[in-house]
């Protein structure tokens, strides 16, 4: 029979190992999510590029360190990413809808990673790039 003390010194227990891990993955997140997020940019980059060989000057670029804006020159509509570093997360935005990009750790492999997450769903950055860009366009 386990005694009030005992509980308590497994919910303890248990909730150190939970504060670690927090931590833990904390520390992942923000090791690996500036470069996640330089990835995404330059593949969105890369994608309003191949927009403006098409049809020159459809898509205004303007990009910092921590934001990218993509701006349809014909609608006026506007995508626009940037980095948060308390979480760290990307917000988006693109004409009225909002939304916040998760960054998601994967400890089943030997080396840490990051997933991308929105929605509470997995993506991978080429979809989220093209599925953007069409809506950004249409």
């Amino acid at each position: 029979m386990n005694s009030a003390c005992d509980r308590i010194r497994e919910s303890s227990r248990a909730t150190i190992v939970r504060m670690e891990n927090f931590v833990e993955e904390q520390a992942v997140r923000k090791m690996l999510g500036p470069d996640l997020w330089k990835q995404l940019c330059d593949e969105f980059e890369r994608e309003a590029r191949c927009v403006n060989e098409v049809q020159a000057d459809k898509i205004l670029i303007r990009r910092t360190g921590i934001s990218l804006a993509l701006t349809d020159s014909d609608s006026a509509k506007r995508l626009k990413l940037q980095y948060v570093d308390v979480g760290p997360a990307i917000s988006v935005a693109l004409a009225n809808e909002r939304g916040m990009i998760t960054f998601r750790v994967n400890t089943s492999a030997p080396a840490r990673s990051l997933t991308l997450m929105l929605n509470g769903q997995p993506f991978e950055p080429k979809d989220l790039v093209m599925d953007s860009m069409i809506r950004l366009t249409n």
